[in-house]
């Protein structure tokens, strides 16, 4: 685990951004009950069979698991979030002559997944020769921009090697949002009644259990926070980190009434 996510990091970076990280929970939990929306249709236009019960809201969510849309809507949500709060938090490079930044970062987290339409979601099982995946969702993601005028296109697609490289501040800025919905996704099943275990995936990877064994918790929220600490984001600036830490333990406490396995303050 990156060095600087110890208890001490982890207090302040809670104590400095407690109330922007109670707010985005607070956000997040309302947002993410779109995934218990159904729409009846065209002839009801705006009508919705809305679940009001939390359980019911994981019934729903938990017995289909979740879309690609869904994540990538919830990403892009979070990359609009930090944005309005934290204007320096993306960074200032420039991957476009245009001023059409926030476009862009919001295009980008909103599309990041959409090679999983072909390709499938490969899991990450730590070997880190990723090219043929990268390729295959670069591929997959250029089909969709085909809608888009070529400046943005090229632009995108500047943007997108970044987010895949994690070589780029504005890169890891998407990549740690990409990774906090997947823990934010599993704190708020658990809140609604359903934990899950990372033993329930068919194929649970080597680092999956290696994680589960050391933090004492085979709860996804904790491997999957586990992995973006350890993995995603180790070689990530402290300042990308903080406000991630610290909305991932807002989340934590008001779920549990105490942070992660892997984020201690104390």
């Amino acid at each position: 685990m990156s060095e600087y996510f110890d208890a001490k990091f982890c207090r302040a970076a809670y104590e400095e951004y407690r109330d922007f990280a109670e707010r985005v929970w607070a956000g997040y939990k309302f947002y993410a009950r779109g995934s218990s929306v159904i729409r009846k249709g065209f002839e009801n236009t705006g009508v919705a069979i809305h679940a009001d019960d939390s359980l019911d809201y994981a019934a729903t969510f938990y017995r289909r698991s979740e879309s690609d849309l869904e994540h990538q809507a919830k990403t892009a949500w979070l990359a609009l979030v930090f944005m309005a709060n934290l204007p320096w938090y993306f960074g200032g490079e420039r991957y476009y002559t245009v001023p059409i930044d926030i476009w862009l970062r919001y295009n980008i987290s909103l599309t990041h997944d959409s090679g999983e339409v072909e390709i499938g979601d490969i899991m990450d099982d730590g070997n880190p020769d990723h090219k043929t995946k990268d390729k295959a969702e670069l591929e997959a993601f250029q089909k969709i921009l085909i809608a888009y005028p070529e400046i943005y296109r090229q632009e995108a697609i500047g943007l997108f090697k970044a987010f895949q490289k994690k070589n780029t501040r504005e890169g890891m800025a998407i990549a740690a949002l990409d990774k906090l919905d997947a823990i934010f996704t599993n704190l708020y099943l658990e809140k609604c009644g359903l934990r899950g275990s990372i033993y329930d995936k068919p194929h649970p990877t080597e680092l999956d259990i290696y994680y589960a064994e050391k933090y004492g918790s085979d709860a996804p929220a904790d491997v999957w926070c586990a992995h973006m600490l350890d993995r995603t984001t180790k070689d990530f600036p402290p300042d990308i980190m903080e406000p991630i830490i610290a909305v991932v333990i807002a989340a934590s406490i008001d779920v549990r009434g105490k942070e992660l396995a892997c984020v201690r303050m104390s």
